[in-house]
């Protein structure tokens, strides 16, 4: 499927296949916040839906790489994004991000201009297209469930 959303700054293309399971429902409700950043509206709510669009994306992926159950050793999902081939860059830069977030939440640091929203909007819609790639890959979701299901028979 594919997605164009206009922008103020332009237009946007996502395309999205369909992947089933609890991943691709994590990757729907990812492009749904990112949609609802794109829309217009107060900049901190749209940086914040944006932020939330790139974290469902992290936790599809970490869905698919990491075992099932148990304690993490590590709660931020930057942090195990990080140990994720191919991922390290996306982990630092959504890291970096995080701190924004919450100085931008508490009311001490500035909220993006419209520019700065605008391409962080496009990196996130870039994150989720990452993420869907390595899950159509085979490193993902099915293919950590086919693995499980050798395993027991």
């Amino acid at each position: 499927m594919k997605i164009t959303r206009t922008f103020k700054h332009g237009a946007m293309t996502f395309v999205r296949g369909s992947k089933p399971g609890l991943c691709g429902e994590l990757l729907r409700r990812a492009d749904a916040r990112l949609f609802a950043a794109m829309e217009p509206g107060d900049p901190l709510e749209r940086f914040l839906r944006a932020y939330q669009a790139a974290l469902g994306g992290a936790g599809a992926l970490l869905v698919s790489v990491e075992q099932p159950g148990g304690r993490r050793a590590d709660r931020n999902a930057w942090a195990r994004l990080a140990k994720v081939p191919g991922f390290e860059l996306w982990a630092q830069h959504f890291h970096r991000t995080s701190k924004m977030r919450a100085l931008a939440q508490a009311g001490t640091a500035d909220v993006p201009d419209e520019e700065q929203l605008h391409g962080f909007v496009r990196q996130v819609g870039e994150f989720l297209c990452d993420v869907e790639d390595f899950l159509r890959a085979g490193a993902g979701c099915g293919a950590v469930q086919s693995e499980r299901e050798r395993k027991t028979a």
